[in-house]
């Protein structure tokens, strides 16, 4: 009994020694607890409507529901909850679920304390939003595109269905079809979607007067996954074949030959009727052109077809009329226009600069515009050997009214045309526009253009006495010719051949990067050094290549002559000399330089110009051309033709095909003219 109680009385003492100990560290604790973290984070979005909301803290806390709470963002309105602590973190579960789509504000008060009584420096608040209510509704459709039972639509609809949201679909469950008889064709398409408007694009125009059936299928679904509550079609009607499917000429054509039929074809099952009569009619104002008529038309189509019985007029609008009745008693009428060519050779107007063919005997003629307000409009016109124009193209330059253009050249493939201000403009021979550059070069001295077999374009300029190699970027190189009087640059075939005067008719070669090409140990071949001075001209005018035969073109003795060389390899050998032009005759002496040029067949032609001896200061002046044959015989010299009153104010050039001769002549803005001659007469045809 006695050590029972002995017992008894040392466990009461331990326990006050323990209970005083505690209070004593209790007493020695200042620090208060600190917020670690919190659940659901500061900002969360689509939280769970069931979530709970923690707190932890770095040590123990006292909490209870009026220092722990969460309310409704937009109400303030407490939400009920229980408080739960375990170690260090604090638990508030509300007792029902949260609001869908809510904004909620957790509490933290500065009355929460640790055990040893110290509190939060300060509250803490922080939001969490819950997520959204869930998509149960089901798409709907809004609107439909072509409508319901629709007629007369384009060939070239697309379907469109609008939905009261965003919608999954594809072609499967969106697409089209037509029906013939008892079988249902899919239409081949792609499906496209923005926002709630889904597209169908068919990949070909669809059929004319054809019943079609959109289909929306109830697999169709928002993003929820909820689908279509059912299927849903409805079909449209595209437009009837146009009556008119395609006329010749077209509407508003021009150069039009003079020899056109008219033809119209058009559609012998318009708006499920067939045509009981066909008229069709030519007109020139009021006075109708007098034509065979021919119609005809099966199940599906037809055609009409008038034939004037001579030629129409050139130059003329003529307005067609066509008419089409039908069995339902619907009569339909028509009528467009087309104007015919021009005659053979006439541009219409302007001032001619250039003419050059090529050996496809296609003829090809630059000049200015004849504009009452600035002279710098150019222009670039095509025709064939028989004089139909094939096309004409205007360009707009920044140069005056005295000006013109600088320099023309052809090949069979393309042309190319240098303008007074500096531009270089390239064609097809079809009429394509390839490309124009600014050249930056001064093209009113130059002396013509020279096209390489590697493409190169290349010009002279005694402006500034250079060479110059151009290409779609405006100058590739160039070379200085100072001190060397250059007459004119040709291309050999290989290599560049350059004629000019440096002491004397000199030749030199380059190749087409412009380096110059040692030829007989020499830059220069001096003509005289090789062939002596009974061989050469005194002085020079130009040069042409034409079947490696080298012409030049120079006096002798002070008379106009044509010398002929011919080109092999390194080296060239004399052939013939031919004095052309008039000493005198009629009062007048042919004895000045003009254009001259080759045929394909080898023949060589000279312009010559000559001043009538009327002794005053306002003489007249004339020119002929003449043909000098490949053996160097003077075959054909041409009636003469007025040049004007200055020699100077009179720009004649000249080209020919294998049958004509053409001069292109200019004597101021409104006196411009282009003849044509028989190559082999000599007879004027235009």
């Amino acid at each position: 009994m006695k050590t029972l109680k002995i017992i008894s009385n040392c466990i009461i003492f331990m326990i006050l020694t323990l209970l005083i100990s505690c209070e004593k560290e209790l007493e020695g604790d200042t620090t208060p607890p600190q917020l670690v973290s919190v659940s659901p984070a500061d900002g969360a979005t689509e939280v769970s409507i069931y979530t709970t909301v923690t707190a932890k803290f770095s040590e123990p806390v006292i909490v209870s529901t009026s220092s722990f709470y969460l309310t409704e963002a937009e109400s303030s309105i407490s939400v009920e909850a229980e408080i739960s602590i375990e170690k260090n973190k604090v638990t508030l579960t509300p007792a029902d679920s949260l609001q869908y789509g809510t904004e909620y504000i957790a509490h933290l008060s500065d009355k929460i304390s640790d055990v040893a009584g110290n509190t939060l420096k300060k509250s803490h608040e922080w939001s969490f939003t819950t997520t959204s209510a869930p998509d149960l509704e089901p798409p709907r459709i809004v609107s439909i595109l072509p409508k319901e039972n629709a007629e007369e639509v384009s060939v070239d609809t697309v379907v469109v269905a609008e939905f009261s949201e965003p919608v999954v679909v594809d072609t499967s469950s969106f697409y089209l079809t037509w029906v013939m008889g008892s079988s249902e064709t899919w239409v081949e398409a792609e499906i496209s979607i923005e926002k709630n408007k889904v597209t169908l694009t068919p990949a070909d125009s669809l059929q004319y007067g054809t019943e079609y059936i959109a289909h929306l299928s109830d697999k169709i679904s928002d993003v929820a996954g909820n689908t279509l509550k059912k299927s849903h079609e409805w079909s449209f009607t595209t437009e009837s074949l146009p009556l008119i499917v395609s006329i010749l000429p077209e509407e508003n054509a021009e150069w039009v030959s003079i020899n056109t039929k008219v033809i119209v074809e058009f559609n012998a099952r318009y708006r499920g009727f067939t045509p009981t009569f066909v008229s069709i009619t030519l007109a020139h104002f009021s006075e109708t052109v007098e034509a065979t008529a021919y119609g005809s038309w099966g199940s599906y189509s037809g055609e009409a077809v008038l034939t004037p019985v001579n030629s129409l007029q050139y130059n003329t609008k003529y307005t067609v009329y066509f008419s089409c009745k039908f069995s339902s008693g619907e009569e339909r009428n028509y009528e467009w226009s087309f104007t015919t060519e021009m005659s053979p050779w006439e541009l219409g107007g302007g001032s001619l600069n250039n003419v050059k063919t090529n050996r496809n005997d296609e003829v090809f003629i630059t000049g200015v515009w004849d504009d009452d307000n600035a002279y710098s409009t150019y222009f670039t016109a095509k025709f064939n050997n028989e004089g139909s124009r094939q096309w004409f193209k205007e360009t707009q330059g920044s140069v005056s009214a005295i000006e013109y253009v600088a320099s023309l050249n052809v090949t069979n493939e393309f042309v190319y045309v240098l303008r007074m201000d500096g531009q270089l403009d390239k064609y097809t021979t079809s009429g394509e526009e390839m490309w124009s550059v600014e050249t930056s070069v001064y093209p009113k001295e130059n002396k013509g253009i020279a096209l390489s077999t590697d493409g190169g374009v290349y010009f002279y300029s005694n402006y500034d006495e250079r060479i110059v190699k151009l290409g779609e970027q405006g100058i590739i190189s160039e070379i200085s010719t100072t001190g060397y009087s250059i007459m004119d640059i040709e291309d050999a075939g290989g290599y560049l051949l350059v004629f000019g005067f440096e002491g004397g008719p000199a030749l030199a070669k380059l190749d087409y990067n412009l380096n110059w090409i040692s030829w007989g140990g020499t830059m220069s071949m001096y003509l005289e050094d090789v062939f002596g001075s009974q061989y050469i001209p005194d002085d020079a005018y130009g040069m042409e290549i034409e079947n490696d035969n080298l012409f030049l073109v120079g006096k002798k003795d002070n008379l106009l002559t044509a010398f002929c060389y011919e080109l092999s390899g390194n080296s060239m050998s004399y052939k013939w000399q031919t004095t052309y032009g008039r000493s005198y005759e009629n009062g007048m002496r042919y004895d000045r330089f003009g254009d001259v040029t080759t045929d394909r067949n080898g023949n060589f032609y000279a312009l010559v110009y000559a001043r009538e001896r009327l002794w005053g200061i306002l003489d007249d002046f004339y020119y002929h051309w003449e043909k000098i044959s490949p053996s160097g015989e003077i075959e054909i010299i041409s009636d003469s033709f007025w040049a004007g009153k200055y020699i100077s104010a009179c720009i004649v050039k000249i080209a020919a095909t294998c049958d004509k001769v053409f001069t292109a002549e200019s004597y101021g803005r409104w006196d411009s003219r282009l003849k044509v001659f028989d190559s082999e007469t000599g007879e004027r045809i235009h």
